[in-house]
This record gives structure tokens, sequence and C-alpha cells, in this order.
């Protein structure tokens, strides 16, 4: 799926393209860079497997946020980002 982030400039799409989550193999943490997509405050949630919210906050698109991960077991998470009641949803692998 594609969010749409309505901006100063006018609407740009968070998509393959627009929002670089990263590494998606992770031991320790990963990072969320959305800059390019959009501004202001975007909504973080991590879930797990069973869709149970382990974390949410709110960051600044215009910095790379990290997600520490080190403390979770392995296994399937999920990444939830918001941003203007559009949502896009991406799988990261948490290994030891």
């Amino acid at each position: 799926g594609i969010i749409r982030a309505v901006t100063d400039n006018g609407i740009h799409a968070i998509g393959k393209d627009g929002v670089n989550i990263y590494p998606q193999v992770v031991t320790t943490q990963c990072h969320i860079d959305a800059s390019r997509a959009c501004t202001g405050e975007m909504l973080l949630q991590l879930t797990d497997a069973n869709g149970r919210t382990l974390e949410s906050r709110t960051f600044d698109a215009a910095h790379v946020e990290t997600m520490h991960l080190e403390n979770y077991p392995s296994g399937l998470y999920f990444i939830r980002l918001s941003n203007n009641g559009e949502t896009k949803v991406t799988r990261v692998m948490k290994v030891k």
C-alpha cells in the first residue's frame, strides 16, 4: 500500500521509495527514514506477530528514527507508520 501525507508542498506518496526501513533483518536496531516522503509527526508502532502493541511513539519525520529491538526475543515483528490518516506496515525479522 501507499501512504499519502499532506505537506505544505502538496501530497507525496509514501510507498516503497518514500519510507526506508533498514535493515529488515535486525539483530539490535533498525532505522526508519521518512524524510523524503513527508513532514511533521509520524506515529510509529511496533507489534508482534500476534498483533500486540509492544511500543508506540511519535517522531519527527524530518529525522531518521532508530527502533531498538535488542530487548525483544527473536521473531517476526511489524512496524506500523501513520501520518495524516494513512498507514504503512512493514515486516522486520529479529534474529540473535
